[in-house]
Formats: structure tokens, C-alpha cells, sequence
């Protein structure tokens, strides 16, 4: 898959295993407690980063995890892995609604140091911890509203 039909997913949501183009935020709420799949983490790792490399979701977990995940296709991750996926997965959302289809330019956003977030990409920050998942979405949020950032 193209790094442009990443951008093309009509449904964001699906990476998250619901189906609704529109889920209601407790289906959402429900999918991030039930704990995701390696299917699912494998989707949102492609949506976040905009690639299809096989090795790109240990951006997001560890290998030891992945291994046991592949053991168990049905098994799941914990609620709390789960919600520092999802802080991920709504900071490459709210880029997309900022670059739209120039994949370069998220991908650029996504992966520069900002002066803003101590130097750090916004990706990183994302990964490290909700707080700076929040943290990039305030700045993205700045931006469309035309700040200067």
C-alpha cells in the first residue's frame, strides 16, 4: 500500500476495529477497554506513521509483546497499552485534518523536532505519553485556528 492510499482511509476508525465511519464515542471508549489486536495495532501503526513496514509497530509496543500477541491472533493488549495507542492514533487523525492528502507534509510534521514540544517530533511526544499525545493535538489545534506555532 501506497504511502497516498494511507491518506485516502475513509474510515480511520476501522484501524480501531469498529467499523461506523461515524461510532459513537462509546463504541470507541468500549474498543479502547476491550484492548486492541495485533491486527488492529499493525493498522494503527500504518495510519500513525504512513508506512507499511512490518517493522514499524515496535514504535508502538515492544517485541516481546508483539511475539506473544502472534502466538494468539485473538489475544489483546492491556487497557492501558490500548489508550497510549489510541493518544497516538488521534494525533495522526487531527494531522490529516490539517494536511489532508499531502502525506509528505504530515509525515514531516509527524517526524521534525518542534521548538514547541522541547525539541522533540511530535510523534515521539505522542508515543511517550498521553499527556504529550494532548500536547501535540493542543499544537495542531493552535495551527488550525491560525496561531503561530
Amino acid at each position: 500500500m501506497s504511502a497516498q492510499a494511507f491518506m485516502n482511509i475513509e474510515n480511520p476508525y476501522r484501524s480501531l476495529g469498529l467499523r461506523s465511519k461515524n461510532p459513537s464515542p462509546i463504541d470507541v471508549v468500549k474498543a479502547v477497554e476491550s484492548g486492541f489486536t495485533l491486527r488492529n495495532i499493525k493498522a494503527i501503526a500504518r495510519y500513525c506513521l504512513l508506512e507499511d513496514n512490518p517493522k514499524s509497530i515496535e514504535s508502538f509496543i515492544s517485541r516481546s509483546t508483539v511475539d506473544r500477541l502472534k502466538r494468539t491472533p485473538t489475544k489483546r493488549v492491556s487497557k492501558e497499552i490500548s489508550e497510549n495507542l489510541y493518544a497516538v492514533w488521534k494525533v495522526a487523525v487531527e494531522t490529516r485534518k490539517i494536511y489532508g492528502d499531502d502525506v509528505e507534509k504530515s509525515k514531516r510534521f509527524l517526524n521534525k523536532p518542534h521548538p514547541m514540544l522541547d525539541g522533540k517530533s511530535p510523534l515521539q511526544l505522542a508515543i511517550s505519553s498521553n499527556a504529550g499525545a494532548d500536547m501535540v493535538v493542543d499544537l495542531l489545534k493552535r495551527t488550525q485556528a491560525g496561531l503561530s506555532v
